[in-house]
Protein backbone atom coordinates (compact mmCIF):
# COMPACT_ATOMS: atom_id res chain seq x y z
CA UNK A 1 0.00 0.00 0.00
CA UNK A 2 1.34 3.60 -1.09
CA UNK A 3 2.41 5.51 2.41
CA UNK A 4 0.19 8.50 1.07
CA UNK A 5 -2.94 6.11 1.33
CA UNK A 6 -1.95 5.59 4.97
CA UNK A 7 -1.51 9.07 5.38
CA UNK A 8 2.97 8.58 6.27
CA UNK A 9 5.32 9.70 4.58
CA UNK A 10 8.96 8.68 4.68
CA UNK A 11 11.14 11.75 5.20
CA UNK A 12 14.90 12.25 5.51
CA UNK A 13 16.87 16.18 5.98
CA UNK A 14 20.10 16.07 3.58
CA UNK A 15 22.46 18.33 1.80
CA UNK A 16 24.28 17.66 -1.25
CA UNK A 17 27.66 17.20 -2.30
CA UNK A 18 28.88 19.48 -5.76
CA UNK A 19 28.40 17.50 -9.16
CA UNK A 20 32.24 18.08 -9.80
CA UNK A 21 32.88 15.83 -6.46
CA UNK A 22 30.00 13.50 -7.28
CA UNK A 23 31.71 12.68 -10.66
CA UNK A 24 35.55 11.74 -9.22
CA UNK A 25 33.55 9.38 -6.60
CA UNK A 26 32.03 7.85 -9.34
CA UNK A 27 35.20 7.24 -11.16
CA UNK A 28 37.23 6.27 -8.16
CA UNK A 29 34.65 3.46 -7.48
CA UNK A 30 34.48 2.24 -10.47
CA UNK A 31 37.13 -0.42 -10.17
CA UNK A 32 35.29 -1.53 -7.01
CA UNK A 33 32.29 -1.79 -8.56
CA UNK A 34 34.02 -4.44 -11.07
CA UNK A 35 35.16 -5.96 -8.12
CA UNK A 36 32.88 -6.35 -6.01
CA UNK A 37 30.29 -8.76 -6.34
CA UNK A 38 26.55 -8.91 -4.44
CA UNK A 39 26.95 -5.28 -3.54
CA UNK A 40 23.19 -3.26 -3.96
CA UNK A 41 24.94 -0.07 -5.36
CA UNK A 42 23.44 2.97 -5.23
CA UNK A 43 22.53 5.25 -8.49
CA UNK A 44 25.11 8.44 -8.02
CA UNK A 45 22.27 10.60 -8.86
CA UNK A 46 20.71 9.57 -5.39
CA UNK A 47 23.93 10.83 -3.50
CA UNK A 48 23.31 12.70 -0.42
CA UNK A 49 24.23 13.13 3.18
CA UNK A 50 21.84 12.21 5.34
CA UNK A 51 21.62 14.60 8.59
CA UNK A 52 18.23 13.00 10.28
CA UNK A 53 16.20 10.06 8.86
CA UNK A 54 13.06 10.92 10.35
CA UNK A 55 11.36 7.53 8.64
CA UNK A 56 7.46 7.97 8.36
CA UNK A 57 5.83 10.70 9.89
CA UNK A 58 2.15 11.35 9.34
CA UNK A 59 1.35 13.42 6.54
CA UNK A 60 -0.43 15.89 8.94
CA UNK A 61 2.92 16.84 11.08
CA UNK A 62 4.70 17.56 7.84
CA UNK A 63 4.75 21.55 8.77
CA UNK A 64 5.98 20.40 12.70
CA UNK A 65 9.10 18.43 10.96
CA UNK A 66 9.56 21.47 8.63
CA UNK A 67 9.23 23.95 11.62
CA UNK A 68 12.09 21.84 13.76
CA UNK A 69 14.26 21.75 10.46
CA UNK A 70 14.13 25.75 10.02
CA UNK A 71 14.44 26.16 13.62
CA UNK A 72 17.80 23.94 13.54
CA UNK A 73 19.46 25.77 10.29
CA UNK A 74 18.49 29.37 11.89
CA UNK A 75 22.38 31.04 12.17
CA UNK A 76 23.88 28.11 10.85
CA UNK A 77 25.80 29.39 7.65
CA UNK A 78 27.14 27.70 5.08
CA UNK A 79 29.41 24.54 5.73
CA UNK A 80 33.13 24.18 4.33
CA UNK A 81 33.39 20.79 3.43
CA UNK A 82 35.07 18.41 1.17
CA UNK A 83 35.70 14.12 0.08
CA UNK A 84 38.09 12.41 3.01
CA UNK A 85 38.45 8.57 1.91
CA UNK A 86 36.27 5.36 1.00
CA UNK A 87 35.93 3.15 4.04
CA UNK A 88 32.49 0.95 5.21
CA UNK A 89 30.66 0.42 8.44
CA UNK A 90 30.94 -1.15 10.81
CA UNK A 91 34.86 -1.75 9.43
CA UNK A 92 36.24 -2.69 5.85
CA UNK A 93 36.44 -6.37 7.68
CA UNK A 94 32.74 -6.67 8.14
CA UNK A 95 31.27 -4.37 5.58
CA UNK A 96 27.23 -3.69 5.58
CA UNK A 97 27.53 -0.16 3.86
CA UNK A 98 30.47 0.99 1.69
CA UNK A 99 30.73 4.64 1.80
CA UNK A 100 32.71 8.07 0.73
CA UNK A 101 33.18 10.26 3.81
CA UNK A 102 32.33 14.07 4.13
CA UNK A 103 34.91 16.02 6.33
CA UNK A 104 33.15 18.02 9.30
CA UNK A 105 36.15 20.01 10.71
CA UNK A 106 33.90 22.93 12.34
CA UNK A 107 31.36 19.75 13.33
CA UNK A 108 28.75 22.04 11.77
CA UNK A 109 27.23 19.44 10.04
CA UNK A 110 27.14 17.57 13.10
CA UNK A 111 26.36 20.10 15.14
CA UNK A 112 23.06 20.75 12.37
CA UNK A 113 21.99 16.96 12.65
CA UNK A 114 21.88 17.19 16.70
CA UNK A 115 19.84 20.58 17.12
CA UNK A 116 17.52 18.46 15.11
CA UNK A 117 17.40 15.72 16.48
CA UNK A 118 16.79 17.80 20.02
CA UNK A 119 13.82 19.05 17.92
CA UNK A 120 12.36 15.62 16.57
CA UNK A 121 13.88 13.10 19.35
CA UNK A 122 12.50 9.21 18.21
CA UNK A 123 15.45 7.24 20.23
CA UNK A 124 17.50 6.48 17.69
CA UNK A 125 19.87 8.92 17.88
CA UNK A 126 23.34 8.36 17.42
CA UNK A 127 26.58 10.17 16.10
CA UNK A 128 26.54 11.58 12.55
CA UNK A 129 29.04 10.42 10.39
CA UNK A 130 28.70 11.91 7.02
CA UNK A 131 29.01 9.90 4.12
CA UNK A 132 27.84 9.22 0.81
CA UNK A 133 26.66 5.67 0.93
CA UNK A 134 27.90 4.14 -2.38
CA UNK A 135 27.29 0.12 -1.44
CA UNK A 136 25.47 -1.97 0.56
CA UNK A 137 25.36 -5.46 1.56
CA UNK A 138 22.73 -8.18 3.02
CA UNK A 139 25.28 -10.02 4.72
CA UNK A 140 28.90 -8.37 5.91
CA UNK A 141 31.68 -8.85 4.14
CA UNK A 142 35.39 -8.42 3.94
CA UNK A 143 36.85 -5.60 1.86
CA UNK A 144 39.91 -4.57 3.39
CA UNK A 145 41.79 -6.64 0.76
CA UNK A 146 39.86 -4.84 -2.71
CA UNK A 147 39.90 -1.93 -1.09
CA UNK A 148 43.36 -1.38 -0.12
CA UNK A 149 44.33 -2.91 -3.87
CA UNK A 150 42.74 0.49 -5.09
CA UNK A 151 43.88 3.04 -2.70
CA UNK A 152 44.76 6.07 -2.42
CA UNK A 153 41.75 6.75 -4.53
CA UNK A 154 41.34 9.85 -7.12
CA UNK A 155 38.50 11.97 -5.40
CA UNK A 156 38.38 15.14 -5.91
CA UNK A 157 39.55 16.68 -2.72
CA UNK A 158 39.04 20.44 -3.11
CA UNK A 159 36.90 22.33 -0.48
CA UNK A 160 33.26 22.89 -1.43
CA UNK A 161 30.49 24.85 0.65
CA UNK A 162 27.65 23.56 1.39
CA UNK A 163 24.70 26.04 1.59
CA UNK A 164 21.08 24.45 2.11
CA UNK A 165 19.77 21.48 3.69
CA UNK A 166 16.67 19.35 1.82
CA UNK A 167 14.06 17.67 3.24
CA UNK A 168 12.99 14.83 0.77
CA UNK A 169 10.24 12.34 1.15
CA UNK A 170 11.77 8.94 -0.17
CA UNK A 171 9.30 6.83 -2.58
CA UNK A 172 10.04 2.97 -1.78
CA UNK A 173 9.69 0.99 -4.79
CA UNK A 174 10.13 -2.18 -7.42
CA UNK A 175 12.80 -0.02 -9.39
CA UNK A 176 14.73 1.39 -6.43
CA UNK A 177 14.28 4.85 -4.16
CA UNK A 178 13.45 7.75 -6.00
CA UNK A 179 13.40 11.37 -3.63
CA UNK A 180 11.05 13.89 -3.60
CA UNK A 181 12.28 17.29 -2.20
CA UNK A 182 9.90 19.08 -0.34
CA UNK A 183 11.33 21.58 0.91
CA UNK A 184 15.12 23.60 1.32
CA UNK A 185 17.07 25.06 4.05
CA UNK A 186 19.44 27.44 3.11
CA UNK A 187 22.01 27.51 5.46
Amino acid sequence: MDDRKRGRLRLFLAVEVPHRQRLSVEAASEPLRLELHGARWTAPELWHVTLRFFGEVPEDRLAEVQEVILRAVTGTGKVESQLTDIGAFPSLNRARVLWVGIADPAHALADLAARVEVGWPDGRSRPLHAHLTLARFNHPVRLRAAVEEFRPFDLDRSPFSIEKATLYRSHLGRGGPRYEPLAEFPL
